[in-house]
């Protein structure tokens, strides 16, 4: 028995003892830290601040992932309908003013709100497009592209200009930058205040932006401007939003951004070759469908002519095979008959491209792709539906769907109420809009006045019996409302009540019945592909 006297705790009880380290079964409390293990062992990613690990790698990454989405058809796709589900041919804004907030009245609030509206849209729908600083597209191309930029570079940038010009209504207009202006004047290195050309205060907040007035790789020999930097304040003395620089932070002291595809790069990268290289053999195993086999290989040949001019009787032999067949013109696709050298005969190859596996492994890599891009499913991807029916289609549905709204109010609040700030503080300003009276300034209530919504595209109908139906139940039963009912499909509720009394007016004056509303809501699918569980047309059953 030990002599040794227990260490003992502040209330008088011995502690426990310590085994030694090489005693225990691991040298770590957590095996994710364990050294020594098969599995962890020579795993030792890098530890830097968020700014260190993106800035210093962020050049290649999105060089890589632009090559990728330029050329890889599944990228490209899922890209474009990514801009399809959030923005869309009409991303518009619905402005809803709190009234009890202004001290207005109800009435008051709504007929502003429809000032707002109305000013917004001929800003935003301009046929001459001077929203755009070039003049190219409308709002709604503006925040596609200013989507595009965040998804494949990680961030969005723009400047809100005032630029009067004749025939244009409005001053206020945008001007999309690439974010590889974005960067530190004169080749500055990074610094506690400017990091990759974003100048901050003490907090780390944004106060202004180093933009370069020409791209640093433009066509020909670099400019004076991919040499000349502006600095361009975040916002005006008053608040007046000037640059918009959206990206998602995945860190604290987080300033630039970096692409959702990094995680996948790789993977795709790899899943582009495999495909190439299948696609190759695939050609190769169908151009090459038959050969004329010799009897003789060189090595026999040379051992049965001897050494003695064996070189020269092979070249002879094969000159003379060569002319034969010249002059025969043997031929498999010309349906001639082939005459052949004697002992040779035709040798048939056994096609074995594309992989049997390769429809199976492809389909697992996009799957693997679609769950880093939360906005899709496994089919947006691939476009393959021939596996689900109307309950896997719509579960698929509803858990993107939550992305797609989460990614369209993120890129309305950071991008989208950044301009239509300046449109409708322009309008105020211009006598455009007139406040209620007792209503605060402007500027004393901004967050008040540009209260609303982003609305997008419509989600679409997998069964439009069904989702029609189950509209109609939610606003009889108060749990939502036409506007909502109505922007879930892209649309304006007041826009389809104007359309239709303008249909009902007209109707009566032809003497024709109002619709039955309730006969319709009362029609019921009568098909098998309406069920549930039926699968879908092309035989498939449920992924599930």
């Amino acid at each position: 028995m030990s002599d040794i006297s227990p260490i003992l705790g502040p209330s008088g009880e011995a502690l426990p003892g310590v085994r030694s380290r090489a005693m225990s079964a691991s040298v770590t409390a957590y095996q994710a830290a364990d050294p020594m293990s098969q599995e962890m062992a020579g795993w030792w990613p890098m530890s830097g601040s968020a700014d260190r690990d993106i800035l210093g790698e962020s050049r290649v990454v999105t060089d890589r992932i632009r090559d990728l989405v330029r050329n890889n058809g599944w990228a490209s796709g899922a890209v474009q309908r990514e801009i399809d589900s959030i923005v869309g041919a009409n991303f518009r804004f619905e402005p809803y003013i709190d009234h009890e907030a202004l001290g207005i009245t109800f009435d008051q609030a709504v007929e502003l709100g429809n000032q707002f509206e109305r000013e917004w849209t001929l800003w935003a729908n301009d046929p001459q497009r001077y929203c755009d600083v070039s003049r190219h597209d409308d709002w709604h191309g503006l925040a596609g592209l200013m989507f595009r930029h965040k998804r494949v570079d990680g961030e969005n940038l723009a400047v809100i200009q005032w630029r009067p010009r004749p025939g244009a209504r409005y001053a206020t207009c945008v001007q999309v930058i690439d974010p590889d202006r974005l960067s530190n004047p004169d080749g500055r290195p990074d610094e506690d205040r400017l990091r990759g050309g974003v100048e901050m205060d003490d907090d780390g907040a944004a106060i202004a932006y180093w933009i370069a007035k020409g791209h640093p790789r433009d066509i020909g020999i670099p400019s004076a401007d991919s040499w000349t930097w502006e600095r361009v304040a975040r916002e005006t003395p008053w608040g007046r939003p000037i640059v918009i620089h959206d990206f998602d932070r995945h860190r604290a002291d987080q300033h630039r951004g970096l692409s959702a595809f990094a995680p996948m790069l790789k993977n795709m990268k790899m899943l582009d070759r495999y495909q190439a290289a299948e696609l190759s053999a695939a050609l190769l195993n169908a151009t090459l469908a038959a050969f004329i086999e010799s009897p003789f290989d060189h090595e026999f040949l040379m051992e049965l002519l001897g050494d003695q001019g064996g070189e020269k009787a092979f070249e002879q032999y094969q000159g003379k095979r060569t002319d034969f067949h010249t002059a025969r013109g043997v031929s498999l696709g010309g349906v001639k008959i082939p005459a052949l050298f004697p002992g040779e005969k035709i040798g048939w190859f056994n096609p074995t491209r594309p992989s049997a596996q390769m429809e199976a492994f492809s389909g697992a890599m996009l799957r693997n792709f679609a769950a880093g891009m939360p906005t899709h499913t496994a089919e947006t991807v691939s476009l393959d539906y021939s596996h689900i029916n109307y309950s896997s289609a719509r579960a698929a549905r509803i858990v993107a769907g939550r992305s797609i709204t989460r990614e369209r109010i993120t890129l309305g609040v950071r991008t989208g109420s950044q301009v239509y700030h300046g449109v409708i503080e322009e309008a105020v300003m211009m006598g455009r809009v007139k406040l209620p009276k007792g209503a605060p300034p402007f500027h004393a209530a901004r967050e008040v006045y540009l209260g609303g919504d982003w609305m997008g595209p419509p989600e679409g109908w997998i069964d439009p019996v069904k989702e029609a139906q189950a509209a109609g139940i939610r606003i009889d039963g108060d749990l939502s409302n036409l506007r909502d009912e109505c922007a879930a499909q892209g649309r304006d509720w007041r826009d389809n009540l104007r359309q239709k009394a303008v249909e009902m007016r007209y109707a009566a004056s032809l003497g024709l019945p109002d619709p039955d509303r309730e006969k319709a809501m009362a029609i019921k699918p009568t098909t098998d592909e309406h069920r549930e569980d039926a699968p879908n047309r092309s035989g498939g059953n449920d992924a599930n």
